[in-house]
């Protein structure tokens, strides 16, 4: 249990970064472009921040999934992969198939990142950080050993 406890609480100090990241980068996202390139510069490099945050704690995430199927559910994995992972917490209903759906999508999204950039896909990816974060979020304070830290 101790490895579970170790792995919540760096998921949840991560968790907080990213969160820090959000709200610094939602103050220069929505301020209109103005003439000084610098401050768009700022607004590009937080959004990357974030983008990089997200990159991690989506690691962190499902790494801290197999830890707990293993050693609080005692379930005996055969897969390593973040998308075996997220589905056997839908079969061992630790997430609903609906958070499964949307953890697969985020995992999706987080292998983009680190394969391809191009604008777009770094805005679209941006704007959906906070609904990623909120999921993460929800799922890791839900786990029976996260209420005993």
């Amino acid at each position: 249990m101790a490895k579970v406890k170790q792995k919540l609480t760096t998921i949840k100090a991560a968790l907080k970064t990213l969160q820090k990241g959000m709200m610094l980068y939602d103050k220069f996202h929505d301020i209109p472009v103005l003439q000084d390139e610098s401050i768009d510069d700022l607004a590009l490099a937080l959004r990357d921040s974030v983008i990089q945050r997200f990159e991690y704690c989506t690691d962190l995430f499902w790494k801290t999934l197999k830890v707990y199927l293993e050693e609080v559910e005692e379930i005996n994995l055969s897969v390593n992969s973040p998308a075996g992972i997220i589905r056997a917490a839908v079969e061992a209903r630790i997430i609903t198939e609906q958070q499964g759906q949307k953890c697969l999508e985020m995992i999706k999204n987080r292998n983009l990142t680190s394969h391809i950039y191009h604008q777009e896909l770094a805005d679209h990816i941006a704007d959906n950080v906070p609904d990623y974060y909120q999921l993460m979020h929800d799922i890791v304070t839900s786990l029976k050993a996260y209420k005993e830290l």
